[in-house]
């Protein structure tokens, strides 16, 4: 029997760790994976139970990590909004001649995932692209003109829609808990224009939450909040609420899986995280709030879509 082709694959943000982990499971049997994790990944590859390696992320390392691999077949990494980890490796691999390849996990800033507008940008891009739903195929194709797009099925959501189908959390019947996406909008996002001014009202995940949880308190239909940190959160990140709120609102930071709190939740509130996508295919009533400054709405899916906090009033009724 012929050797099964072997896969370097390499992860750093948590959206392109789980849509590269879960095709890594689904095809464990086709191919020869090597993985490698670094920063949020590494506890998405741990929590699926991923063998994977971790090392200094220099261009340097990671010849030596490709260079000890051997005849590798292709390179496979996911895409993250400030590190490079995943650009230095497709850089080193095309050097050597191997084949790259990006999956997309996301609908936004597809350029800037590999170094736009800096000149040059376009040398950071791999042998091919792959997309794992139509809308992001379509994007693909009409963002990276001229290079391979390949239609590769986004198996992280079939394998989240399967968890919250057998999910050992009972459903919830009150429908009266809120589940709170958070997403580093914040700081550090290549999403979003976060910087006030007087002519623009600007919003992000504080305000939003902020303004969640004042409405919350004295609401009769919802009563409960689960506050789901995001993978590059800090747990400490919302602890600034507790004096003011905790004997207020019925609130706790979620540490279980996010179908087993979108089995406990009836409304689902957030930005554009791709949790929200995974809350709708799970039937959920889903809330995306996006600044104002930001024309359009992203993730392709069929969703209330609120411009300004004060019209999120009318959806908690």
């Amino acid at each position: 029997m012929a050797n099964k082709p072997k896969i370097l694959v390499v992860a750093c943000d948590a959206g392109g760790a789980e849509i590269v982990s879960a095709y890594v499971l689904k095809n464990k049997n086709k191919f020869n994976f090597i993985c490698y994790a670094y920063g949020p990944a590494k506890k998405i590859f741990l929590r699926k139970k991923l063998n994977f390696k971790s090392s200094p992320a220099n261009l340097n390392s990671i010849k030596k990590i490709i260079d000890i691999q051997g005849n590798l077949d292709l390179v496979l990494t996911g895409t993250s909004g400030l590190s490079r980890v995943e650009i230095n490796f497709i850089s080193i691999a095309k050097s050597k001649g191997i084949e790259t390849a990006v999956y997309l996990d996301h609908w936004v800033n597809y350029r800037e995932r590999f170094g736009f507008p800096k000149v040059g940008w376009k040398d950071n891009l791999p042998t091919e692209i792959w997309a794992g739903d139509k809308p992001a195929l379509r994007l693909a194709k009409k963002v990276f003109i001229g290079q391979k797009i390949k239609f590769v099925p986004n198996q992280y959501f079939k394998d989240m829609i399967f968890e919250y189908r057998n999910s050992k959390i009972k459903a919830t019947h009150s429908k009266s808990t809120v589940l709170f996406i958070s997403e580093p909008i914040n700081k550090g996002s290549v999403n979003f224009d976060i910087k006030r001014s007087q002519k623009f009202s600007i919003i992000n995940e504080h305000d939003v939450l902020n303004y969640l949880i004042k409405n919350l308190i004295n609401n009769k239909r919802y009563r409960q909040l689960i506050i789901r940190l995001h993978p590059s959160d800090k747990k400490s990140k919302y602890e600034y609420l507790w004096p003011k709120y905790l004997k207020k609102l019925d609130f706790k930071i979620s540490k279980d899986k996010l179908v087993d709190d979108l089995r406990q939740a009836s409304l689902v509130v957030g930005m554009e995280s791709t949790a929200l996508v995974v809350a709708y295919l799970c039937h959920k009533k889903v809330i995306s709030i996006l600044p104002k400054r930001k024309n359009t709405f992203d993730l392709p899916i069929n969703i209330i879509k609120v411009k300004n906090l004060h019209d999120l009033d009318k959806y908690l009724i």
